[in-house]
């Protein structure tokens, strides 16, 4: 049997839910959020597997959504130090990765970013093919 697995970590409560492939429900469980998000999401998987009887291998699709990093964006607290890459070089000389950004988020991230040679530009070509914009 193929299934789902969907886990979505709230500020309270780690909910877990199995699907079948055609979406019928199979079980769920409600287990608290833990500080460290992993554990939470591992506890509820364990939770929903133990309730429903699943089998680990059959599970052919998972989801997980999260508000931690909307809210750390938000409030601009509990991020890390990261890069953005983009894949777009030639093509994407034009306008630099982080643009739009507000400055204090940029802070907060490092506002380090590299661009690198590969992708695709608007028309679908090879970005390696096109013209640079600048």
């Amino acid at each position: 049997m193929t299934l789902k697995l969907g886990i979505d970590v709230g500020s309270t409560h780690t909910d877990a839910v199995i699907l079948s492939a055609r979406n019928e429900f199979v079980g769920a469980v409600k287990t608290p959020t833990t500080p460290d998000v992993t554990t939470g999401v591992v506890n509820s998987l364990d939770a929903v597997l133990q309730k429903t009887g699943a089998d680990p291998s059959e599970v052919k699709l998972a989801a997980i959504g999260t508000t931690h990093c909307i809210n750390a964006i938000v409030e601009r607290r509990r991020l890390a130090k990261v890069a953005a890459v983009r894949i777009s070089l030639p093509a994407g000389v034009g306008v630099e990765p982080m643009i739009d950004w507000p400055e204090d988020l940029k802070r907060a991230v490092g506002g380090t970013y590299f661009t690198v040679e590969a992708g695709t530009s608007t028309t679908g070509e090879s970005s390696t093919d096109s013209t640079p914009l600048n």
